[in-house]
């Protein structure tokens, strides 16, 4: 029986806690709506937002394509379907797919969603990398007198991404002397002015711009409750706890997840396999941190010992939904990569779910791979450890252990690899991972920068070149800002 909310209210008068529970039990009762009448457009759209809330956002794209094939062209939420479709393609790293569905679509808009369109076209160009389409439909929007500083950030984008870094550099400076800037919107243009600052050499600058891009996130976040979690999780993943727990039905090794920390490699591994004729990747797809929190709250109990408590009918449900999303976004591939942030402490969970996957531990020097998250936007809701020395560290020595610790229990098998392996004998490592994962060797797999491939991670610069050493020792340039992460871990 699900549980109230209300009864959650009560034990703890939270009403933080209570909108958590929104999207759970907006998606159950869209479920059950749908077990009714499979055709409720409105229980479609139901379930999609809240799949989507709680990170299902393959599975919401899935749900949404079905409300559309439902709904037809006069229908007044058509136009909201396509384009919250046209943003799940686009984040599925599908933007040709996203430019089809905003095709016509501003003629059909209000105002409001007509410049929300304009300005989700222009993004999907610039990740489809055709500038010039993209610098166009911004001569358009500026031409129509929307300047505002979403606009700006956009044009200063497209500079960078063309490689006129000091034309980008002024821009962003310009944009960030604007006091209205705030929060989360000041934070990304931080980062984008950083990575600039980065590639003109100026290091120093680049590092305080990192520094004030994390502080405007202002992220609340508990080293020591962290590490406790972490200590409650090594302490219940003992062998025979593992093995007695349930298990679907699901035998498929179609499913390969890439487990590292953020700017570890794992979007240079997935492009290596998605370049083999039989591999392909699906970026980052958050199913499991939906299936964790529809578990904790069918079962009542927090993770891990949600696990306990799952079942088997639960869990091949867990597994249908993920084949689907898979199959939507990669119907053909017998392997398909999965590079997720926080997979190290679900990978428990998938084992159950998921247990003819296979699972690639990917683990970079940590001064190389700390400065990096510190240097780059990373969703703090995912990992909020990110935003300060001290919580690198504290995240950096939690995934060390888990995976150490996974590789010696879990039932799946595992592979740990090091990104400066694969960086100095590449093919031979390529080699490694393919037998691994019951691939033949095929050279495309070394010639993975040839893949029109599209990357929506902040790596996509670099994997669109051959494999080279560029990213070892770049920590070096901070030295002197970093005295916490050296006394650390050292080098």
């Amino acid at each position: 029986m699900l549980n109230d909310p209300e009864d959650h209210q009560d034990i703890d008068g939270s009403s933080a806690k209570v909108e958590a529970l929104r999207p759970v039990v907006g998606y159950e009762e869209a479920s059950d709506r749908l077990a009714e009448d499979p055709e409720d457009i409105d229980a479609l759209i139901e379930k999609s937002i809240s799949m989507m809330a709680m990170g299902g956002g393959g599975s919401s794209r899935c749900v949404l394509l079905k409300a559309a094939e439902l709904c037809e062209a006069g229908d007044a939420r058509n136009v909201d379907i396509r384009f919250r479709n046209a943003k799940l393609s686009l984040n599925e790293g599908l933007p040709g797919e996203a430019l089809e569905l905003l095709d016509g679509l501003e003629r059909i808009s209000d105002p409001r969603t007509a410049k929300a369109v304009r300005f989700l076209r222009c993004r999907c160009l610039l990740r489809a990398r055709r500038y010039e389409e993209m610098r166009q439909v911004l001569g358009e929007i500026v031409r129509s007198g929307e300047l505002d500083i979403g606009v700006q950030t956009m044009i200063a984008e497209a500079d960078a991404a063309e490689g006129d870094h000091e034309r980008a550099r002024a821009r962003f400076e310009r944009i960030l002397g604007n006091p209205s800037l705030e929060g989360s919107s000041r934070a990304s243009t931080e980062f984008l002015h950083a990575t600039t600052l980065d590639r003109l050499g100026d290091h120093d600058a680049a590092f305080e711009a990192a520094i004030r891009a994390n502080r405007a996130l202002d992220v609340d976040f508990d080293v020591e409750s962290f590490e406790a979690e972490t200590e409650r999780l090594l302490e219940w993943s003992t062998p025979g706890r593992i093995a007695s727990l349930p298990l679907s039905t699901d035998r498929s090794e179609r499913s390969v997840f890439i487990v590292g920390m953020p700017r570890s490699g794992t979007t240079l591994l997935e492009q290596i396999i998605s370049a083999h004729p039989t591999g392909d990747g699906i970026g980052e797809r958050f199913e499991f941190n939906m299936f964790q929190t529809l578990l904790d709250h069918r079962t009542g109990i927090a993770f891990p010992d949600s696990i306990d408590g799952g079942d088997t009918a639960m869990f091949d449900e867990f597994a249908a939904t993920y084949r689907e999303m898979e199959r939507s976004i990669s119907p053909t591939a017998s392997r398909v990569t999965n590079k997720a942030l926080g997979l190290d402490a679900r990978l428990p969970l998938i084992s159950r779910v998921l247990p003819g996957s296979r699972a690639l531990l990917l683990q970079r020097r940590p001064l190389d791979n700390l400065v990096s998250i510190f240097m780059n936007p990373i969703n703090p809701a995912s990992v909020p450890w990110s935003c300060s020395l001290e919580g690198l560290i504290a995240g950096r020595r939690r995934f060390d252990r888990l995976v150490e610790r996974w590789h010696e229990v879990l039932e799946i098998e595992t592979l740990p690899l090091r990104y400066e392996d694969l960086v100095d004998d590449a093919e031979g490592r390529i080699r490694e991972v393919l037998q691994f994962l019951g691939m033949d060797f095929d050279r495309s797999a070394v010639d993975f920068h040839e893949s029109e491939r599209v990357v929506m991670t902040p790596s996509w610069t670099q994997v669109s070149r051959p494999m080279n050493r560029d990213a070892v020792d770049r920590w070096r340039r901070y030295e002197r800002h970093i005295g916490p992460l050296i006394e650390a871990f050292g080098e």
